[in-house]
């Protein structure tokens, strides 16, 4: 009879160790960097906010953007709802990614700061 208690209760805690992995993993936002951090970042999940430079629009989506400390490019495996225009001010979140000896961003969203 222990036994069977014992197991309803360790399942029950994992099951709610789970839960609260799941919650805070859907709630954390990814570190916010500057452009000149990109290489000590490879690799991570980052938010950069910056100045649209140029922007070319596709099925592949390229955004130059600059912020105080460098530039760099943003990618966007799709079309954006919103296009941005060069002087708007944008966060992109993405993964770090080292590409022909220059660090890019693979972006996951981009949102409006100033429009």
């Amino acid at each position: 009879m222990k036994d069977n208690t014992f197991l309803k209760l360790s399942l029950a805690w994992s099951l709610i160790g789970i839960f609260l992995l799941l919650l805070l993993a859907y709630f954390s936002e990814p570190q916010a960097i500057k452009i000149s951090d990109m290489e000590q970042n490879v690799g991570r999940s980052v938010v950069i906010f910056g100045t649209v430079e140029n922007a070319r629009y596709g099925s592949t989506s390229f955004i130059d953007l600059s912020d105080e400390t460098g530039n760099t490019t943003i990618i966007l495996f799709a079309e954006p709802q919103n296009k941005t225009q060069a002087g708007e001010t944008i966060g992109a979140k993405g993964k770090v990614q080292f590409y022909k000896n220059n660090f890019e961003l693979i972006a996951d969203e981009i949102r409006c700061v100033k429009c």
